[in-house]
């Protein structure tokens, strides 16, 4: 397998399934009968156009919930796809608009006690990557399936995790035969650049009147890009930001 899928610049409808014709991406879950849903796009928040009432859910039929699914990396220096050795970037997911970029920084602050857990637990099991991943960034696949893929361009081990309320999605590592159960908050940890691998298909449970998010599995990996740990090496933390990746002075 691993010489039949050669190495692709995108490899992300390889890894997540394809797309609609227009790019997007949804997710379909199923919904009780007291569960409050509006066929208005707006009215369930999924536009900014006007204000929306909490706990309501898109639907464009009866008892299925609708929502988009995809894929976001917060990467803070990684190349362009396609543009080798020319320089760092943020990922785009980061800073497409005032609103993901306030965002993000609260994920962040969210995020600190889990990525430095995750951080301890790489300098326990992966040492000699350790400081290397010291920067280590995520991305969030978010409803979308985890098809067989390895992943390339990464550095070192990676570790991921699932949350959310579904059933299924055991992982799957095909060279050694194996199966792990892989139910939310369970970690798993390895060399994701050179190991096949995969999330067995999942399941959305129905979603109930007290429920405070929708169902579905939303995985999150924390990673390091190879080129991104080539270039930043040794640097202090803030560089990036500091010199615009290199292009100023520091």
């Amino acid at each position: 397998m691993a010489y039949i899928n050669t190495p692709k610049h995108d490899q992300t409808i390889m890894r997540h399934g394809p797309l609609a014709d227009d790019g997007t991406s949804f997710h379909h879950f199923p919904i009780a009968p007291d569960v409050k849903w509006t066929p208005k796009p707006a009215e369930a928040g999924l536009q900014n156009t006007q204000a929306s009432d909490p706990g309501w859910v898109y639907s464009d039929k009866p008892g299925i919930g609708c929502e988009p699914s995809g894929v976001w990396h917060f990467i803070e220096g990684r190349e362009q796809i396609g543009h080798r050795g020319q320089g760092l970037y943020m990922a785009k997911d980061m800073c497409h608009n005032s609103s993901s970029t306030i965002a993000v920084g609260a994920m962040y602050k969210a995020m600190q006690n889990l990525k430095s857990n995750v951080e301890a637990m790489v300098k326990v099991v992966f040492p000699t990557n350790y400081q290397a991943m010291k920067g280590i960034w995520s991305a969030v696949v978010f409803k979308k399936p985890v098809l067989p893929h390895w992943d390339d361009t990464d550095f070192g081990a990676s570790v991921s995790f699932g949350a959310g309320n579904f059933t299924g999605g055991y992982l799957y590592i095909p060279q050694f035969e194996l199966v792990f159960e892989y139910r939310p908050g369970a970690l798993a940890a390895f060399y994701a650049d050179c190991i096949i691998h995969s999330v067995g298909d999942w399941k959305a449970v129905c979603m109930e009147k007290d429920d405070e998010i929708t169902p579905g599995r939303i995985g999150t990996v924390f990673y390091i890009p190879q080129s991104s740990a080539e270039a930043l090496g040794s640097k202090e933390p803030g560089w990036g930001l500091k010199t615009n990746y290199g292009r100023f002075p520091a």
